[in-house]
């Protein structure tokens, strides 16, 4: 099986998603499927962490019979593209992620006290402890002072996913960006909302010049512990320490 890791550097090759032709040789049948394992999980993981991704290209060789049957199984589609490689012809396919059976939901920073409104009773069900008005308060001060920013999942019409997040500058980190919340809405939990905030979390301090993102997790949150690590590739370095004055 692919890692994570080796599909997100061929994909940042290209805004377009350009994926090398030799995906096949690298990864052949050998009675295994390894070729076909990667290509049908990669329409989403490119959902989840490549937002601005439309569509995924490739190049197959004219005469590769064998690899064009698994694009074509994949989902890729011949639109008549054609160019010149090292070895001759190719077929440009195409994958569109936008067709009927993708997430269709939108990612909105949300900015004034009705959206953070809004966003509460999902917020809610990470910060059990606040109400409704003390949490304005406090979101309302942490962007003002902070510049705190706080992004959703919309979907439907919905909000049922929220991130908080703040620059901060450190010793130990330098410049980078802190991510004080994310939570998915438990109706709608398991759909990838979470990986597509924490991607766009990624994007917004790529963009923005800081290099790397960092968060805290509750010691007894073992299924967000594996998402961080296996899913979106984070790195357990520290435990944070707390003492209540």
């Amino acid at each position: 099986m692919c890692s994570m890791k080796k599909w997100r550097q061929a994909i940042y090759k290209s805004s377009a998603c350009h994926i090398a032709a030799d995906v096949f040789n690298r990864f052949p049948p050998a009675g295994k499927k390894y070729a076909r394992q990667c290509l049908k999980q990669l329409p989403h993981f490119v959902r989840t962490h490549f937002l601005e991704i439309e569509q995924m290209v490739l190049g197959v060789n004219t005469e590769n019979v064998a690899a064009q049957n698994l694009y074509r199984q994949a989902g890729f589609v011949d639109e008549g593209g054609r160019m010149f490689g090292k070895k001759g012809e190719l077929i440009i396919m195409h994958y569109h992620l936008g067709k009927e059976g993708d997430i269709q939901m939108e990612i909105k920073e949300l900015a004034n006290r009705e959206e953070w409104k809004a966003a509460f009773p999902v917020m809610k069900q990470l910060r059990k402890h606040l109400d409704e008005e003390h949490y304005l308060q406090l979101v309302e001060e942490a962007a003002e002072k902070s510049d705190y920013k706080m992004a959703a999942v919309i979907d439907d019409g919905n909000i049922v996913a929220v991130t908080g997040y703040m620059p901060m500058i450190t010793l130990y980190n330098g410049r980078f960006i802190w991510v004080c919340d994310l939570v998915t809405d438990e109706a709608h939990r398991s759909k990838g909302y979470g990986a597509r905030l924490l991607a766009y979390v990624e994007k917004q301090a790529g963009e923005n010049g800081y290099g790397i993102v960092s968060l805290s997790s509750g010691l007894q949150r073992k299924d967000a512990h594996r998402f961080y690590e296996e899913k979106m590739d984070y790195d357990k370095v520290s435990y944070v320490f707390l003492k209540r004055l």
